[in-house]
Formats: C-alpha cells, sequence, structure tokens
C-alpha cells in the first residue's frame, strides 16, 4: 500500500483454519455487511473443506458505495483491503459479481495474487441478464429490492428441486434492506463491466469454472474469458446453470482443490 495511504475497511467473515490465506469475493447482496448468526454458521458449514488448508475471509463490498463505483474501483478496495492486512500474496476466489471484481484485481494487483478462481463469472454480462438487471435496478429503486434479488435468484439454475423452493421461499426469506443503494450501485457495476482489454495482464495462474447453460454469463463469453488469460484452465459443467458451487459442490471443491495446491 503506498505511504500515506489508509486501508479501506471491508465488511468480513473470518473462518479459522489451516496457515494459508484464501480471501473469498462474494457475488451480488442485497447489502454490503459481514454475516453474523445463522448466516455465518452457514457459511462456516460451506467453506468446511477449505479450512483445512485455509483460513477463509469471505469478504464484502465496502458499504455506502456513491454512484458511479466500478467493477474496477472495486478491485481498488479490495487491494486497499487485501495489501494492508497481508504479507505477500494470497489465494482468490470470486463469485459472479466477485469475479468480475476479482478479474481486475487480479490484472491491476498481480502482486497480491498467487492463484485466482473465477466461479459463475465472465468478461462481461449476456445480453438477457443485462435485461433483468436493469429490470431489478428498476424495482429496487422504487423500494422492492428484496424481490429484485428473488428475480434474479430464480435464474440460477439450482436444479428441479432447488429452483422449486427459491421460487416458493425466495421472497418470504429475503428481507428487504433498509437502504438498497449499494445494491443499486452494485448492479450499475454489473451492467457496466468489461474486463476484455484487462484479461491478457492477469499474471497469475487461474481457473475459470462455470456451468455450460450459465444464464448470466454465457457459454461463449466464459470460453472468451479463459482464452483471454495466459496462464488460464477451464473447467465448464455441461448442462449445469449458474451457482456450480452450490449445485455441484462436491466436484466445485475437488477441482478447486486440486488446483490451489498445486
Amino acid at each position: 500500500m503506498p505511504t500515506g495511504q489508509s486501508m479501506v475497511e471491508l465488511p468480513h467473515a473470518r473462518i479459522a483454519g489451516g496457515p494459508s490465506t484464501l480471501v473469498i469475493l462474494e457475488g451480488l447482496t442485497l447489502e454490503n455487511k459481514a454475516p453474523t448468526g445463522r448466516a455465518l454458521r452457514l457459511l462456516r458449514w460451506a467453506h468446511k473443506r477449505y479450512t483445512r488448508d485455509y483460513t477463509v475471509y469471505q469478504v464484502a463490498r465496502r458499504p455506502g458505495l456513491p454512484a458511479g463505483h466500478t467493477t474496477r474501483d472495486m478491485a481498488e478496495d479490495y487491494a486497499s483491503w487485501i495489501g494492508g492486512r497481508f504479507e505477500g500474496p494470497v489465494d482468490v476466489i470470486g463469485f459472479s459479481t466477485g469475479g468480475e471484481v476479482a478479474q481486475y484485481f487480479a490484472a491491476d494487483h498481480g502482486e497480491l495474487v498467487r492463484r485466482l478462481v473465477l466461479s459463475d463469472t465472465g468478461c462481461r454480462l449476456g445480453e438477457d441478464a443485462k435485461a433483468l438487471l436493469r429490470a431489478a435496478r428498476d424495482k429496487a429503486a422504487h423500494g422492492r429490492a428484496a424481490e429484485a434479488q428473488a428475480d434474479i435468484a430464480n435464474h440460477m439454475d439450482f436444479g428441479r428441486f432447488g429452483q422449486g423452493v427459491v421460487k416458493l421461499l425466495g421472497k418470504r426469506l429475503m428481507k428487504e434492506p433498509d437502504d438498497a443503494s449499494d445494491y443499486i450501485a452494485t448492479i450499475e457495476a454489473d451492467l457496466g463491466h468489461d474486463a476484455t482489454d484487462a484479461l491478457s495482464r492477469i499474471a497469475a495462474p487461474t481457473l475459470v469454472i462455470a456451468g455450460s447453460r450459465d444464464f448470466f454469463y454465457p457459454d461463449p463469453i466464459v470460453r472468451e474469458t479463459a482464452e483471454r488469460i495466459p496462464q488460464a484452465t477451464l473447467r465448464l459443467y455441461d448442462g449445469v446453470g449458474h451457482a456450480v458451487s452450490k449445485t455441484h459442490k462436491r466436484r466445485f471443491e475437488d477441482d478447486v482443490l486440486s488446483f490451489l495446491r498445486r
């Protein structure tokens, strides 16, 4: 971190484990805050296999995002936080929106990244996804952010049973945030994201992992993303949609841990 520059504080959860450090940049959430209570317990369960090797930090975007804050600006926030907290490079997993930010983070701050995993993400959104997110942004601006997030979840393809549960309970389980401005700012950043020209600057070994039926980042965009990163390996799960880490948890973790342990 440059001399005299203060570290950006980011909401995060720390899950104690092994000696190495794994930083997870999360996807789109209704609020930028650290998980507590039941959400934190679920997070500990979700990341249990990683803690054999790693102490895991799941990091949210900073609260109070200014209008026009891009995914590249968000990458600078993470660089400040990671660079000010850890000595030497860390392993990074970026999920969905977090994966968008991780692309710029790795391109602009390669000295902070040992290995990079980009999951359920791409160098830009597909056109159908952009239309969905524009509608979600407009709903959120009219006090219906929880409904907007439920609409997005309906396109994540959790399988027949899982998707049925999402449709039945999604709107009931999602609490309307007191202030949706961070949610709206993040959607705007998603809509403007295009890291195509930055990918060639990612020097860290990278695993790009996604489903071939991802609604948000279609197959051609995922393939293009992997092809533009010099040291990228692509794992494309045939016939699978968004959120492969949840629908194919064991396979996903096997692929990620095998890659990170090299």
